[in-house]
């Protein structure tokens, strides 16, 4: 069975462009992370500010920042249970 992901854009899209809230976002945030479908962010924002926005929102999936320059799989998404940005 083939499983969807969904990609999103943070501007605009999951925050509000003037705000940078995700107030009107939480109906379907909470609906897509009680679902189990993975949301990976992308964004023009650094590597940094997403990975924040990322904790935030409380998702343990791989960031797409700097306008798809990397795709980061950070630590806390695989099963060592750490919560970092170095390599298990």
């Amino acid at each position: 069975m083939k499983k969807p992901v969904i990609f999103t854009e943070l501007d605009g899209t999951l925050l509000d462009e003037v705000t940078y809230s995700c107030r009107e976002a939480l109906l379907a945030l909470s609906s897509i992370a009680a679902s189990g479908t993975p949301l990976v962010m992308c964004s023009s924002k650094t590597k940094g500010e997403l990975a924040a926005y990322r904790s935030q929102l409380n998702n343990n999936y791989p960031i797409i920042p700097e306008n798809s320059g990397g795709i980061f799989i950070l630590s806390d998404c695989c099963r060592c249970g750490r919560k970092s940005m170095k390599p298990c």
